[in-house]
């Protein structure tokens, strides 16, 4: 796969992670937020940049964390990242709640 693939790839994650959060605005029953939860959980994350949207669209799913299986896929995202290697970055910090 050459480089232009790869930068696409990236590129449509980013959008997808951004209208997915977005779509977490509009949710109002806790399955819809289970279901947004599980697509995102699905993204491979693999740049920062589609972690700095997940993070940026953090005002629209905050409120939703306290529901189990939605914190439960949120966690998931954040192991996926640990294995990619942004430990220690913004990303995981914020999500954990030390910056």
């Amino acid at each position: 796969m050459n480089a232009y693939n790869v930068h696409l790839q990236e590129k449509q994650a980013e959008n997808i992670v951004e209208k997915l959060c977005q779509r977490f605005r509009l949710a109002e029953e806790p399955r819809q937020w289970r279901d947004i939860a599980f697509c995102l959980s699905l993204l491979p994350f693999k740049s920062e940049r589609s972690m700095k949207k997940l993070i940026e669209g953090l005002p629209f799913y905050q409120d939703k964390l306290h529901e189990e299986t939605v914190f439960n896929r949120f966690n998931e995202i954040l192991v996926k990242v640990s294995i990619v290697g942004f430990e220690g970055s913004i990303v995981t910090n914020v999500f954990l709640g030390t910056v």
